[in-house]
């Protein structure tokens, strides 16, 4: 009895919609999207396709049309040899270009786990041989291990030619013209938007103060403004409880202290009829809240890339010095863990194509000095070096009897973009900061 193979026929179908794609209305962006998962026509199972997808890439990196005729002719005397069930797959492949292009990232993904999973099998078979024949000792078997992992990253480690790249660059300037303004996240600071362009794609962020500076407090006001303007986000609380961090952005919406939106305090009838307001309306923001008692890098990375899948496009961190060691190493060396942290926690936000928030504590030592700076960040000089962008809090007033301080954030550094000053106010009842001062 015969049936059709599943896995072969997934297989097939992925190669010729990454094959059909170029074709499309959207063919040069089609194909910039799927060479971020298949990046040469080795990941085809068939050959003849690799060597299509090939040429396909080489006509993109010209610049030159993207059709059938085009390749036709960059095959040029190589039509004669390829097998004719090729080029009629090839033709009836593009007969559905649109749909392949509109879905080529999950196409081009699967495909590329396709190609993972031989590479996958093969490897396990050679050391399973090897093991057989006893020509491979424990040192060796731990490599073999090592290396299945390092497949799992095989598309994020190919190179690109400098034509590809600079298409993809043409890409995004073409996008960028047809709609300008801020293409990050926008926080609802619009000063701070500007200069970041709003929280970027895998930007790492680290946002530092001293102890009871507001660092929580600008969080929180950098969550409400991501849920006004539609972004989902992730707050990963390390020092409040989900139901702090709610009471906090309660009364930021409320316009009413702590204690009186939790109900430590009875609110009067027009502070409670904000407060319900205020409820139903957070109830339709895209926020999550994790408020784990514990956590190591690793947990707090994994949580950042599941928080990738879902759609989520800023991840805040409050905050690293609160992050648990995990190795011997970590517990005996505060510089290590930091250094550690930092340098997996701005891969994460690369691989997890969200923006990471870190909040972070200023050494002791900055209260001594007018204005805080980059060095005076807690523990590690590794943030300084890793951060794509450093937010310090700066409130020289820092006066209990103050309704309203008049404060700064100092952007000490920017990666893509200019340093300077942001004047905002400090209130106090609310706990909140807004742009402009009193």
């Amino acid at each position: 009895m015969t049936g059709i193979n599943t896995q072969d026929s997934a297989q097939n179908s992925a190669e010729l919609k990454v094959l059909g794609c170029f074709t499309s209305a959207n063919g040069s962006k089609a194909i910039s999207k799927a060479l971020n998962y298949v990046p040469n026509g080795s990941f085809f199972l068939n050959p003849h396709r690799g060597k299509l997808y090939d040429l396909i890439l080489e006509l993109y990196q010209e610049g030159s049309p993207l059709s059938l005729s085009s390749l036709g002719i960059k095959l040029g005397d190589e039509l004669q040899s390829l097998p004719s069930t090729s080029w009629v797959e090839m033709m009836d492949a593009t007969d559905d270009a649109e749909e392949a292009s509109d879905h080529i990232e999950w196409y081009a993904q699967k495909l590329a786990d396709q190609h993972l999973h031989r590479k996958t099998q093969k490897k396990l078979l050679d050391l399973s041989e090897d093991v057989k024949r006893g020509s491979v000792d424990l040192d060796q078997v731990e490599a073999g291990i090592l290396s299945l992992k390092e497949l799992k990253v095989h598309h994020q480690d190919q190179t690109k030619s400098i034509g590809i790249v600079l298409n993809e660059l043409l890409q995004n300037q073409i996008e960028n013209h047809k709609n300008p303004g801020i293409k990050g996240a926008q926080t609802g600071f619009k000063n701070l938007d500007g200069y970041l362009g709003g929280l970027q794609e895998q930007a790492f962020i680290v946002l530092g103060a001293r102890p009871s500076a507001g660092k929580t407090a600008l969080a929180c006001n950098l969550l409400r403004g991501l849920a006004e303007n539609n972004h989902k986000s992730l707050f990963i609380s390390l020092e409040m409880t989900s139901l702090q961090v709610s009471t906090r952005l309660i009364a930021e919406m409320a316009k009413t202290s702590f204690k009186v939106a939790g109900y430590e305090q009875m609110p009067n009838v027009s502070t409670q009829a904000r407060i319900n307001n205020s409820m139903q309306q957070m109830k339709r923001w895209p926020i999550q809240i994790y408020d784990p008692p514990t956590q190591t890098i690793s947990q707090v990375c994994s949580k950042i890339r599941e928080a990738g899948r879902q759609g989520v496009k800023v991840v805040v961190i409050d905050y690293i010095g609160l992050i648990r060691p995990e190795t011997k190493e970590q517990r005996g060396s505060r510089y290590l863990l930091i250094t550690e942290c930092s340098a997996k926690l701005k891969a994460a936000a690369r691989a997890a194509n969200v923006a990471v928030v870190c909040l972070c504590q200023l050494r002791r030592e900055s209260e001594k000095s007018d204005k805080p700076k980059m060095s005076d960040l807690r523990e590690s000089g590794q943030l300084e070096q890793d951060a794509d962008a450093i937010i310090l809090i700066h409130r020289p007033e820092r006066d209990e009897q103050l309704d309203h301080e008049d404060a700064q954030l100092i952007l000490s550094k920017n990666r893509n973009g200019p340093t300077g000053k942001i004047d905002i106010t400090f209130t106090r009842q609310t706990m909140t900061f807004s742009e402009g001062q009193m």
